[in-house]
């Protein structure tokens, strides 16, 4: 049974699936507005079902892990933890409303007539919401002492997002004048990643 921090995390995956579910929504939406902006999908089915298999059986795995195995909750690192979850919220919600309409669960894209963002976290780095991710899949776990199922998605997301950072960077480096001011920025932390 989990102690206190344990229905923290539990709270905090809950509310996680929650605003997963609220974004397929946003991302749907945001897909109609492009499509009939010239805009088609890009990225491969594999790519896509790869990130929604992740996704949807992360909550699953770190709520069996949560109930059913025994946790290694040590304090310090949960509140650590918790602190890098509240982070990665500010991150992804910065994210999301910097790149407004052209966010996307999907890869769009308009050939000759596709923009990129640099305002908001994209002024110093390429890729701030797989960051807020990559912050998540190690936070939300650790909130409630659930180090397996934090290792095993970290490294499983990280096989993940290296396929489809160069899937979407394909798409992105084809825009006109992305290259020569996206491309010397990082992909996560300013200066070193």
């Amino acid at each position: 049974m989990p102690d206190s921090l344990g229905f923290l995390c539990l709270v905090v995956l809950i509310y996680s699936a929650g605003l997963r579910v609220r974004e397929l929504f946003v991302s749907r939406a945001h897909q109609s507005t492009l499509a009939m902006q010239g805009y088609k999908r890009k990225d491969g089915f594999g790519s896509y079902c790869n990130m929604v298999l992740l996704h949807l059986t992360f909550f699953i795995a770190v709520a069996v892990e949560l109930f059913t195995l025994q946790t290694l909750a040590i304090f310090p690192i949960q509140i650590v933890a918790f602190c890098f979850f509240l982070f990665s919220q500010v991150l992804r919600f910065y994210a999301l409303q910097s790149l407004g309409k052209y966010w996307n669960t999907n890869i769009m894209s308009a050939h000759g007539t596709s923009q990129f963002v640099q305002q908001g976290p994209y002024q110093f780095i390429r890729h701030p919401n797989y960051l807020a991710v990559i912050l998540e899949f190690i936070s939300i776990p650790l909130i409630g002492g659930c180090w397996r199922s934090a290792l095993v998605y970290s490294i499983w997301n990280g096989v993940v997002l290296r396929y489809r950072i160069k899937e979407e960077e394909q798409e992105l480096f084809k825009i006109s004048g992305y290259r020569e001011v996206m491309g010397p920025k990082k992909r996560f932390i300013p200066g070193i990643v």
